[in-house]
């Protein structure tokens, strides 16, 4: 089973998520901000963090930058009601492996906590020509980065929308 660390800095939302997805996974903690994300991931280790973009005090790219060096392991996987171009980037820049909205089913999003695991890289975009314009931002960022091993990227629903990298440089 999935052990995961629910970050959002809305504790509704946080119950919805874990009522939704019931023993499809282990919510092993919860959290409002970056300073309370931290010392939770870094003491629980979690298979997966399922991170809000924008947090009071920083956002999903503060919680990853302080602790992906010390724990590899651990897939981030960005949930936000956002598809702004300059959110997707930021967070996959900064080490996460997949992205999706909170328009998401909740049997997409227990599909989308286990692509991280399997070395893909999740997006979930709203509507047809916003796909399009962020599996292209994907995979420029991950392209020029190569701060990552660049994953097949999949579309929630499991649509295999690009190979490997190295077919688009």
């Amino acid at each position: 089973m999935i052990r995961v660390v629910l970050v959002d800095d809305h504790e509704l939302f946080r119950a919805g998520v874990r009522g939704e997805l019931g023993t499809a996974i282990e919510v092993v903690g919860e959290a409002g901000s970056v300073t309370e994300a931290v010392p939770m991931i870094r003491e629980l280790d979690p298979d997966v963090v399922l991170l809000d973009v924008h947090l009071p005090d920083g956002g999903g790219e503060a919680v990853i930058a302080a602790v992906a060096q010390e724990r590899p392991g651990v897939k981030f996987l960005a949930l936000s009601v956002s598809d702004a171009a300059e959110d997707v980037i930021g967070v996959i820049r900064a080490g996460a492996r997949g992205y999706v909205t909170k328009t998401i089913s909740s049997r997409e999003l227990v599909t989308a906590m286990d692509q991280p695991g399997q070395g893909n890289l999740l997006v979930s975009p709203g509507g047809n020509q916003g796909t399009v314009l962020l599996v292209c931002i994907v995979i420029v960022v991950l392209v020029e980065s190569n701060s990552m091993e660049t994953p097949n990227i999949i579309h929630v629903g499991g649509t295999r929308l690009a190979a490997r990298s190295g077919e688009f440089r």
